[in-house]
């Protein structure tokens, strides 16, 4: 298995449309929300850099954006399957926890914008 990690410069070439939908707050998963993507995208990429191991943001980068089985990545690791699960299922909690309270402040900031207007 490679050593690469998922890079800024790699996730900033993502469309909206590779964004793993598991990633997003369930009213965020469709619609014409094209501001707040870029925004929550941006967002996305701090959280993995900043609050992810190297071998969580590889887990996913294989599992989401190269559509690997978990069993594949494991066997790559020289690990059981459980533990690429668990990796990815406490990343994925990480990444939503961070990204449900980024929109509670944006929400709250677009709100506060709007009033003043």
């Amino acid at each position: 298995m490679k050593t690469s990690v998922v890079s800024i410069s790699m996730l900033g070439s993502m469309t909206d449309s590779e964004t793993p939908p598991e990633f997003l707050p369930e009213h965020l998963r469709g619609g014409d929300n094209a501001r707040r993507m870029r925004y929550l995208k941006r967002e996305l990429k701090h959280v993995m850099e900043s609050c992810l191991s190297e071998k969580q943001r590889e887990c996913l980068r294989k599992h989401y954006w190269q559509g690997m089985r978990r069993s594949d990545i494991a066997r790559e690791h020289g690990v059981g399957a459980s533990q690429v699960t668990k990796s990815i299922d406490a990343s994925q909690k990480i990444i939503r926890e961070r990204l449900e309270a980024f929109l509670a402040i944006y929400d709250r900031l677009e709100r506060d914008l709007l009033d003043e207007i």
